[in-house]
């Protein structure tokens, strides 16, 4: 018998996708809650293949560097084009220098057509990720970055220089759509096989729970601690005496977390995020690896910009183009050196594509947290068919009687009312249509109740961004600024790497806080942005009067503070503030926006001197506070199983009805809070 909180479903009926309990002869079960997840995933396998690896290292592996392989290399490569402009100057001068070979407006797209295949990628790979799961998106990422790669390495060998750079501003572009749907993909599937890795958990502490009042009640003594250190023990009134019949574990466990049937109790390890007397130790205690593991992803991307720099400062070295005393002229380098150079870092991020793809056709598994909204998303959809075509499926009616509708299955009906009724063509267009209606209902719905997230979460990355690649696409505009003479690619190089170094400890830092109650996303994202702020604010006002050591000091404490903050922030809080059904959508909408903060950084940066550069990133970065104080919540304690809740009843009509932890005050932004009545 299937439980309260499953829909058994005649198996004759049933998609092949759904949920089996493993017995032929029983119902397919569905349920919009995670099944218990297998005790091993792929990639899990594959490491077993090295029983001598440390646990740790194999976490590490399992959780941050395999998910973020893809931004590791798809990032090395898209910087390195940034960090290579300096010595492309050096080596084609007749492309870059005067423009006799390649057009200005060739050069400039190389900045920009990998930008603006970001912004496309982001918006419809994850919107088609949303509906067509992540499994999917994630070999569609790999897939074309691998190609685009690969492409961009054979046209590197073709001797002319404008069919080299003509390739590679194509090429980028569609490096760009790979790369762009790797970020939505990347922040959803990590977020969700997070959610997934704490239900095991809460399961386990839930166990131990309920053995421990077993073996409570069976000694005759009362419970006074959580077996797990997480529940409070429990009143007078519930406990049970030695002589009452035994409970069982699994009705000890209670509901899934998040079923309208689960307990209300904030104590209660089943009900985490629930009620005004949330208590956030509690929750940091069940729910503190979340933003590590999201965050643990994402600094793979920080891992690729730093190994591009440093590279590319060891191949210098190696090949001798360290430059001499007049490092600024053509004649101290040798062009075929600085060629080699440039085409073994894009190979090599090649070869990392490939066994990226490789791994994920071979290992990676669908997110079960998708899997099952999918399944509640096609049970709501058959119910729909079955009412759309038993309002069209009637009896005919006897002299004196009312018609009766056919007590017959779904695709029966559907041919019986085509026999029975002139009504058959409004009957097939309406299933016909249904699909079609129920997204265009549901991105209705998502933009009616969650526009105000999406808003926040868009501005704001659109004005980090303003500040970050306005900082990376000029890097070198910077460092002449900053130190007050022209530099040789090495010496470029290792401020690249050194400023690289910098940002990747920002990135582990943040990783490291952002769990931790004290801090949060809001508030990590709303001091990032203060204190980048006035970093630039204080550069530019102060620019005549301070020497290079202390703006150096300055522009090196804005790379740490901006990596900790809002770049962090920026990447994991759409991933957790909209269902699961639209993740993938709505962080694709919020991170093109920030790449359209990229291209206005790389317009507008183009005609503003150094003083504006820095003047026009503090302005930007206060703006940034303050979306994030009105719009931003931070949901880092929240059970994100919640939010699936209240967006299932959004979507039944039942939007008034919802009670539970997501509407909580401190889980929602200051807009919402007003918007809502709610306390502060």
């Amino acid at each position: 018998m299937a439980p309260e909180n499953e829909l058994a479903i005649p198996p004759a009926e049933a998609e092949d996708n759904y949920h089996s309990s493993g017995d032929k002869d029983e119902p397919l079960l569905f349920t919009k809650y995670p099944q218990p997840p297998p005790d091993k995933d792929g990639i899990s396998d594959w490491l077993d293949e090295y029983p001598d690896t440390d646990s740790t290292s194999r976490k590490i592996f399992r959780e941050n560097v395999w998910p973020g392989l893809g931004l590791f290399a798809a990032d090395f490569l898209l910087f390195s084009t940034m960090n290579l402009k300096p010595l492309w100057n050096e080596a084609y001068p007749e492309c870059f220098g005067y423009y006799a070979q390649c057009s200005r407006s060739l050069v400039r797209s190389l900045t920009f057509t990998g930008i603006w295949g970001l912004i496309v990628g982001m918006v419809v790979i994850g919107t088609l990720t949303s509906f067509r799961g992540r499994r999917y998106g994630s070999l569609l990422t790999g897939s074309l970055m691998l190609f685009s790669a690969l492409c961009i390495c054979v046209t590197s060998l073709i001797p002319d220089q404008e069919i080299i750079f003509t390739s590679m501003a194509f090429f980028l572009f569609i490096f760009g759509v790979g790369l762009g749907g790797e970020y939505p993909v990347a922040a959803a599937s990590a977020t969700e096989k997070a959610m997934v890795d704490m239900y095991e958990k809460q399961v386990q502490v839930d166990r131990e729970v309920a053995e421990q009042r077993r073996t409570d009640r069976e000694s005759g003594v009362t419970s006074t601690a959580n077996a797990a250190g997480t529940a409070a023990a429990p009143s007078d009134s519930e406990l049970v005496t030695a002589s009452e019949p035994e409970m069982s574990v699994s009705e000890a466990e209670g509901p899934p977390e998040g079923s309208p049937d689960a307990p209300k109790d904030p104590s209660s390890p089943t009900s985490v995020g629930s009620g005004e007397n949330y208590d956030e130790d509690e929750a940091f205690i069940i729910e503190q690896e979340r933003g590590q593991r999201v965050l643990g992803v994402f600094t793979m991307q920080g891992v690729g910009i730093f190994l591009s720099a440093f590279l590319l400062m060891v191949l210098l070295l190696i090949f001798g183009q360290i430059g001499g005393d007049n490092a600024n002229r053509s004649s101290d380098y040798n062009p075929f050196f600085l060629g080699m150079i440039w085409r073994l870092l894009v190979f090599f991020s090649t070869a990392c594509l490939a066994f990226n793809l490789k791994s994920r056709y071979e290992f990676l598994e669908e997110s079960e947290v998708w899997a099952s909204d999918n399944r509640a998303r096609k049970r709501r959809f058959l119910i729909s068919v079955e009412e759309i075509a038993t309002a069209f499926s009637y009896e005919q009616a006897k002299d004196g009687e009312e018609a009766k509708p056919k007590p017959e299955p779904i695709k029966r009906a559907a041919s019986d009312a085509s026999e029975t009724s002139d009504n058959s063509d409004i009957l097939e267009m309406k299933m016909k249509d249904h699909s079609g209606d129920r997204l265009s209902s549901s991105l209705s719905l998502a933009f009616r109740n969650y526009w105000h997230r999406l808003f926040g979460t868009s501005l704001c990355w659109l004005l980090w961004d303003v500040a970050f690649y306005g900082n990376k696409l000029f890097q070198a505009n910077f460092l002449y600024a900053l130190t007050g003479s022209s530099h040789s690619l090495f010496e470029l190089a290792l401020f690249s790497s050194i400023f690289s170094l910098v940002s990747l400890a920002g990135y582990v830092t943040a990783t490291k806080i952002i769990d931790h109650p004290m801090v949060g996303r809001q508030k990590l994202q709303l001091w990032g942005f203060g204190v980048v702020g006035l970093l630039f604010t204080l550069s530019g006002f102060l620019y005549d009067r301070l020497n290079s050591p202390a703006l150096m000091f300055f522009y090196l404490l804005f790379t740490f503070f901006g990596q900790c903050g809002p770049n962090a922030t920026t990447f994991i809080v759409p991933s957790e503030v909209f269902p699961t059904e639209i993740r993938t959508m709505c962080h694709g909408f919020s991170s093109a926006f920030g790449k359209i903060g990229a291209v206005i950084a790389a317009i507008l940066f183009r005609r503003l001197n150094t003083v504006d550069m820095f003047l026009a990133c503090g302005y930007a970065s206060f703006i940034g506070v303050i979306l994030t104080f009105l719009f931003i919540p931070d949901a880092g304690p929240l059970d994100l199983y919640a939010l699936d809740e209240r967006w299932h009843m959004i979507l039944d009509g039942k939007k008034d009805e919802y009670d539970g932890p997501a509407n909580d005050p401190q889980f929602c932004s200051y807009f919402e809070r007003k918007k809502m009545g709610l306390p502060w």
